[in-house]
C-alpha cells in the first residue's frame, strides 16, 4: 500500500469516527508488513486477512476492530486498547501484548505461540 493511500485511509477513518463523513478504514487483505500504526485511533477498522507482521500498534485504539485471519506475527500491540476486537483465526506468533487491553476480545482459533505477557482472563475463549 502506498504511503499516500495509507494516510488518506487513516484520515477518512478519523472523519468516520467523528461522524463527519469519511469512511471506515478497510485494510482487509492488504500487505502492511512493518507498517507503523502507533498512537492512531483505528477503532472498528477492518484488518481481516491482512499481513500485519512486524507492524507497530503501540498505544493504538483498536476497540471493535476486525483482525479475523490476519497475520500479526512479531508485531507489537503494547499498551493498545483492543477491547472487543475480533482476532478469530489470527496468527500472532511472538506478538508483543504487554499491557494490551483485550477485554471481551474474541481470540477463538487464534494462534498465540510465544506471545509476550498475555492475560486472557477477560477475553472470550472457546466455550464461553
Amino acid at each position: 500500500m502506498l504511503k499516500e493511500e495509507f494516510d488518506n485511509m487513516v484520515e477518512q477513518h478519523q472523519l468516520f469516527l467523528a461522524k463527519n463523513g469519511g469512511a471506515k478504514a478497510d485494510f482487509s487483505g492488504k500487505d502492511l508488513r512493518g507498517e507503523d500504526f502507533s498512537n492512531l485511533d483505528l477503532r472498528f477498522a477492518n484488518f481481516s486477512r491482512a499481513n500485519l507482521s512486524r507492524s507497530n500498534f503501540k498505544n493504538t485504539k483498536l476497540q471493535g476492530a476486525d483482525f479475523k485471519s490476519a497475520n500479526l506475527s512479531f508485531s507489537s500491540l503494547e499498551f493498545a486498547n483492543a477491547g472487543g476486537a475480533d482476532f478469530r483465526d489470527a496468527i500472532m506468533i511472538a506478538t508483543n501484548l504487554i499491557s494490551t487491553d483485550l477485554t471481551r476480545a474474541n481470540l477463538i482459533g487464534c494462534m498465540l505461540p510465544f506471545v509476550h505477557t498475555l492475560d486472557l482472563s477477560t477475553s472470550r475463549k472457546k466455550g464461553e
